[in-house]
């Protein structure tokens, strides 16, 4: 993906929770605008509840969805039990 479009989603006023989706099949959500960061070449998601990092580059990603505010999922995009 490009990295214009992802800044386009990571950076909208007012914030929207995302989801990216990547080819490998991880998916992390950026829930807080404070939870994410964009370089040249990378995108780095945070996590509020552990010391978890994770990154990416733009051609890992192959899909930005909009999700809603509410409702927890582990790290890794499945629902918490």
């Amino acid at each position: 993906m490009n990295l214009d479009a992802i800044r386009h989603f990571l950076n909208a006023d007012p914030f929207q929770p995302i989801e990216l989706r990547l080819a490998n099949g991880d998916r992390h959500q950026v829930r807080n605008s404070d939870n994410r960061a964009v370089g040249k070449n990378v995108v780095v998601v945070t996590y509020d509840d552990s010391d978890r990092i994770a990154w990416c580059t733009p051609h890992q990603v192959v899909s930005i969805e909009k999700i809603a505010a509410s409702g927890k999922r582990k790290g890794n995009g499945k629902p918490a039990s």
